[in-house]
Protein backbone atom coordinates (compact mmCIF):
# COMPACT_ATOMS: atom_id res chain seq x y z
CA UNK A 1 0.00 0.00 0.00
CA UNK A 2 1.31 3.34 -0.99
CA UNK A 3 0.78 5.10 2.32
CA UNK A 4 2.37 2.27 4.34
CA UNK A 5 5.67 4.06 3.71
CA UNK A 6 4.50 6.70 6.18
CA UNK A 7 2.32 4.51 8.43
CA UNK A 8 4.14 3.50 11.66
CA UNK A 9 2.04 0.33 11.87
CA UNK A 10 3.78 -0.82 8.69
CA UNK A 11 7.04 -0.97 10.66
CA UNK A 12 5.44 -3.53 12.97
CA UNK A 13 3.63 -5.60 10.35
CA UNK A 14 6.69 -5.62 8.10
CA UNK A 15 8.61 -7.61 10.70
CA UNK A 16 6.36 -10.61 10.09
CA UNK A 17 6.37 -10.28 6.30
CA UNK A 18 8.51 -12.56 4.18
CA UNK A 19 9.19 -9.90 1.56
CA UNK A 20 9.26 -6.08 1.36
CA UNK A 21 5.99 -4.23 1.26
CA UNK A 22 4.49 -3.57 -2.15
CA UNK A 23 4.72 0.18 -1.59
CA UNK A 24 8.47 -0.01 -1.09
CA UNK A 25 8.87 -2.00 -4.30
CA UNK A 26 6.91 0.61 -6.27
CA UNK A 27 8.93 3.35 -4.57
CA UNK A 28 12.17 1.69 -5.68
CA UNK A 29 10.93 1.38 -9.27
CA UNK A 30 9.92 5.06 -9.20
CA UNK A 31 13.44 6.00 -8.10
CA UNK A 32 14.86 3.97 -10.98
CA UNK A 33 12.55 5.74 -13.42
CA UNK A 34 13.71 9.14 -12.15
CA UNK A 35 17.35 8.10 -12.52
CA UNK A 36 16.59 7.38 -16.18
CA UNK A 37 14.95 10.78 -16.63
CA UNK A 38 11.43 9.37 -16.71
CA UNK A 39 8.46 10.57 -14.69
CA UNK A 40 7.31 7.94 -12.14
CA UNK A 41 3.80 6.63 -12.65
CA UNK A 42 3.02 7.07 -8.94
CA UNK A 43 4.08 9.88 -6.62
CA UNK A 44 5.43 9.13 -3.14
CA UNK A 45 5.35 12.64 -1.80
CA UNK A 46 4.39 12.75 1.88
CA UNK A 47 0.87 14.02 1.21
CA UNK A 48 -2.59 12.54 1.39
CA UNK A 49 -4.89 12.01 -1.58
CA UNK A 50 -6.01 15.64 -1.44
CA UNK A 51 -2.44 16.95 -1.48
CA UNK A 52 -2.37 17.91 2.19
CA UNK A 53 0.89 17.30 4.07
CA UNK A 54 0.84 14.23 6.29
CA UNK A 55 0.52 14.94 10.00
CA UNK A 56 3.46 12.94 11.35
CA UNK A 57 2.58 13.87 14.94
CA UNK A 58 -0.86 12.37 14.45
CA UNK A 59 0.55 9.26 12.79
CA UNK A 60 3.11 8.49 15.49
CA UNK A 61 0.89 9.63 18.35
CA UNK A 62 -1.88 7.29 17.24
CA UNK A 63 0.66 4.54 16.66
CA UNK A 64 2.02 4.66 20.22
CA UNK A 65 -1.48 4.79 21.72
CA UNK A 66 -2.73 1.86 19.62
CA UNK A 67 0.41 -0.12 20.30
CA UNK A 68 -0.41 0.17 24.01
CA UNK A 69 -4.01 -0.91 23.40
CA UNK A 70 -2.82 -3.82 21.26
CA UNK A 71 -0.56 -5.18 24.02
CA UNK A 72 -2.85 -4.20 26.90
CA UNK A 73 -3.83 -7.83 27.69
CA UNK A 74 -0.13 -8.67 28.10
CA UNK A 75 0.56 -5.52 30.12
CA UNK A 76 -2.28 -6.12 32.58
CA UNK A 77 -1.47 -9.82 32.86
CA UNK A 78 2.13 -9.01 33.82
CA UNK A 79 0.90 -6.28 36.18
CA UNK A 80 -0.94 -8.92 38.24
CA UNK A 81 1.65 -11.67 37.74
CA UNK A 82 4.47 -9.74 39.44
CA UNK A 83 2.71 -9.21 42.80
CA UNK A 84 1.26 -12.74 42.66
CA UNK A 85 4.77 -14.23 42.40
CA UNK A 86 6.00 -11.92 45.16
CA UNK A 87 3.11 -12.96 47.42
CA UNK A 88 3.93 -16.63 47.06
CA UNK A 89 7.62 -15.90 47.57
CA UNK A 90 6.85 -14.29 50.95
CA UNK A 91 4.31 -17.00 51.87
CA UNK A 92 1.22 -14.82 51.50
CA UNK A 93 -0.52 -17.75 49.86
CA UNK A 94 -4.10 -16.46 50.11
CA UNK A 95 -3.15 -13.17 48.50
CA UNK A 96 -1.02 -15.01 45.96
CA UNK A 97 -3.90 -17.31 45.05
CA UNK A 98 -6.22 -14.32 44.64
CA UNK A 99 -3.74 -12.37 42.52
CA UNK A 100 -3.01 -15.49 40.48
CA UNK A 101 -6.64 -15.55 39.34
CA UNK A 102 -6.51 -11.84 38.66
CA UNK A 103 -3.78 -12.51 36.08
CA UNK A 104 -6.50 -14.05 33.90
CA UNK A 105 -8.91 -11.25 34.83
CA UNK A 106 -6.32 -8.65 33.84
CA UNK A 107 -5.80 -10.33 30.49
CA UNK A 108 -9.57 -10.38 30.01
CA UNK A 109 -9.85 -6.69 30.95
CA UNK A 110 -7.18 -5.84 28.38
CA UNK A 111 -9.01 -7.91 25.76
CA UNK A 112 -12.26 -6.12 26.59
CA UNK A 113 -10.75 -2.64 26.27
CA UNK A 114 -9.09 -3.70 23.02
CA UNK A 115 -12.36 -5.13 21.70
CA UNK A 116 -14.42 -2.02 22.45
CA UNK A 117 -11.70 0.17 20.94
CA UNK A 118 -11.49 -1.99 17.80
CA UNK A 119 -15.26 -2.01 17.27
CA UNK A 120 -16.65 1.49 18.01
CA UNK A 121 -20.32 2.34 17.61
CA UNK A 122 -21.33 2.18 13.95
CA UNK A 123 -23.85 5.01 14.03
CA UNK A 124 -24.96 6.02 10.51
CA UNK A 125 -21.79 6.10 8.38
CA UNK A 126 -21.87 7.68 4.94
CA UNK A 127 -21.46 5.51 1.86
CA UNK A 128 -17.87 5.38 0.66
CA UNK A 129 -15.63 3.49 -1.78
CA UNK A 130 -12.60 1.23 -1.54
CA UNK A 131 -10.54 3.86 -3.36
CA UNK A 132 -11.42 6.50 -0.77
CA UNK A 133 -10.70 4.15 2.12
CA UNK A 134 -7.35 3.04 0.72
CA UNK A 135 -6.38 6.67 0.14
CA UNK A 136 -6.60 7.41 3.86
CA UNK A 137 -3.04 7.41 5.30
CA UNK A 138 -4.45 7.46 8.85
CA UNK A 139 -6.39 4.20 8.45
CA UNK A 140 -5.76 1.89 11.39
CA UNK A 141 -5.24 -1.88 11.57
CA UNK A 142 -6.71 -1.84 15.08
CA UNK A 143 -9.56 0.69 15.32
CA UNK A 144 -12.27 -0.05 12.78
CA UNK A 145 -13.79 2.80 10.79
CA UNK A 146 -17.58 2.51 10.36
CA UNK A 147 -18.34 2.24 6.64
CA UNK A 148 -21.02 1.44 4.10
CA UNK A 149 -19.97 -0.08 0.77
CA UNK A 150 -22.04 -0.96 -2.31
CA UNK A 151 -20.80 -3.55 -4.74
CA UNK A 152 -20.95 -7.08 -6.11
CA UNK A 153 -19.84 -10.27 -4.37
CA UNK A 154 -17.18 -11.74 -6.66
CA UNK A 155 -15.73 -14.74 -4.83
CA UNK A 156 -14.41 -16.24 -1.65
CA UNK A 157 -11.56 -14.53 0.17
CA UNK A 158 -9.72 -17.86 0.15
CA UNK A 159 -10.30 -18.88 -3.46
CA UNK A 160 -11.40 -22.48 -3.87
CA UNK A 161 -11.99 -23.04 -0.16
CA UNK A 162 -15.56 -24.34 0.06
CA UNK A 163 -15.65 -23.92 3.85
CA UNK A 164 -14.24 -20.38 3.82
CA UNK A 165 -16.91 -17.99 5.15
CA UNK A 166 -15.18 -14.75 4.12
CA UNK A 167 -15.75 -13.29 0.66
CA UNK A 168 -14.64 -10.42 -1.60
CA UNK A 169 -16.61 -7.41 -2.74
CA UNK A 170 -16.03 -5.49 -5.98
CA UNK A 171 -17.31 -2.02 -5.22
CA UNK A 172 -18.62 0.71 -7.54
CA UNK A 173 -15.17 2.32 -7.81
CA UNK A 174 -13.63 -0.93 -9.05
CA UNK A 175 -11.84 -1.68 -5.78
CA UNK A 176 -11.73 -5.09 -4.07
CA UNK A 177 -12.42 -5.50 -0.37
CA UNK A 178 -12.35 -8.64 1.77
CA UNK A 179 -15.46 -9.02 3.93
CA UNK A 180 -14.95 -10.83 7.22
CA UNK A 181 -18.00 -12.74 8.49
CA UNK A 182 -18.44 -14.30 11.93
CA UNK A 183 -21.33 -16.51 12.97
CA UNK A 184 -22.98 -16.29 16.40
CA UNK A 185 -22.22 -20.02 16.71
CA UNK A 186 -18.46 -19.79 16.24
CA UNK A 187 -16.53 -21.99 13.82
CA UNK A 188 -19.36 -24.45 13.20
CA UNK A 189 -21.66 -21.57 12.28
CA UNK A 190 -18.97 -20.19 9.96
CA UNK A 191 -18.72 -23.54 8.16
CA UNK A 192 -22.52 -23.66 7.79
CA UNK A 193 -22.61 -20.13 6.37
CA UNK A 194 -19.77 -20.97 3.96
CA UNK A 195 -21.52 -24.08 2.66
CA UNK A 196 -25.10 -22.81 2.58
CA UNK A 197 -25.01 -19.05 2.01
CA UNK A 198 -21.78 -17.79 0.42
CA UNK A 199 -22.37 -19.55 -2.91
CA UNK A 200 -25.82 -17.98 -3.20
CA UNK A 201 -24.35 -14.50 -2.70
CA UNK A 202 -22.02 -14.76 -5.69
CA UNK A 203 -22.56 -12.10 -8.38
CA UNK A 204 -25.27 -10.41 -6.32
CA UNK A 205 -25.40 -6.66 -5.77
CA UNK A 206 -25.15 -5.98 -2.06
CA UNK A 207 -24.69 -3.22 0.51
CA UNK A 208 -22.43 -3.97 3.47
CA UNK A 209 -22.18 -2.20 6.82
CA UNK A 210 -19.18 -2.81 9.03
CA UNK A 211 -15.77 -1.72 10.30
CA UNK A 212 -12.94 -1.03 7.85
CA UNK A 213 -9.36 -1.63 8.97
CA UNK A 214 -6.06 -1.77 7.08
CA UNK A 215 -2.61 -3.19 7.70
CA UNK A 216 -0.71 -5.18 5.05
CA UNK A 217 -4.09 -6.11 3.59
CA UNK A 218 -7.52 -4.51 3.98
CA UNK A 219 -10.84 -5.83 5.17
CA UNK A 220 -14.28 -4.88 6.45
CA UNK A 221 -15.51 -6.73 9.52
CA UNK A 222 -19.12 -7.26 8.58
CA UNK A 223 -22.07 -6.22 10.74
CA UNK A 224 -24.87 -6.39 8.20
CA UNK A 225 -25.30 -7.23 4.51
CA UNK A 226 -28.36 -6.56 2.39
CA UNK A 227 -28.89 -7.89 -1.13
CA UNK A 228 -30.72 -6.07 -3.89
CA UNK A 229 -33.77 -8.31 -3.37
CA UNK A 230 -33.92 -7.60 0.35
CA UNK A 231 -32.14 -10.62 1.85
CA UNK A 232 -30.27 -9.90 5.08
CA UNK A 233 -27.07 -11.35 6.52
CA UNK A 234 -26.05 -10.45 10.08
CA UNK A 235 -22.47 -10.98 11.26
CA UNK A 236 -21.14 -11.07 14.82
CA UNK A 237 -17.58 -9.84 14.37
CA UNK A 238 -18.12 -6.98 16.81
CA UNK A 239 -19.88 -9.22 19.32
CA UNK A 240 -17.05 -11.76 19.45
CA UNK A 241 -14.47 -8.97 19.51
CA UNK A 242 -16.01 -7.70 22.76
CA UNK A 243 -17.63 -10.75 24.37
CA UNK A 244 -14.47 -12.86 24.38
CA UNK A 245 -12.67 -10.44 26.66
CA UNK A 246 -15.63 -10.12 29.03
CA UNK A 247 -15.83 -13.91 29.36
CA UNK A 248 -12.11 -14.19 30.14
CA UNK A 249 -12.35 -11.34 32.67
CA UNK A 250 -15.25 -12.99 34.53
CA UNK A 251 -13.44 -16.33 34.45
CA UNK A 252 -10.41 -14.64 36.01
CA UNK A 253 -12.49 -13.19 38.85
CA UNK A 254 -13.91 -16.66 39.52
CA UNK A 255 -10.41 -18.17 39.51
CA UNK A 256 -9.23 -15.47 41.91
CA UNK A 257 -11.95 -16.39 44.42
CA UNK A 258 -11.24 -20.11 44.01
CA UNK A 259 -7.49 -19.53 44.28
CA UNK A 260 -7.82 -17.55 47.51
CA UNK A 261 -10.18 -20.15 48.99
CA UNK A 262 -7.90 -23.03 48.08
CA UNK A 263 -4.84 -21.28 49.53
CA UNK A 264 -6.62 -20.61 52.82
Amino acid sequence: MLFDLYNPWAKVTELSATHPLTGKRIHAMGAQAMSLGQRPLLSFEQTDALGHALDKRRLYGTFMFELTIYFLPHILGIAFAAPAIASFAFSYNVLGGFLGGLIVAGIGLGMTVKGFYSFPSLGNPAQTTVLELMSDPYASPLKGRPVVLDGTVTGRADAGNKIGEDFTLLDVSGGLMMINYESPFGKLGNYWFALRRVGKLMNQRVRVLGWFRRSISQQVDLKNLQTADGQQVTSYTGFWGKAGGIFVMLLGVLLAVIGAAAAS
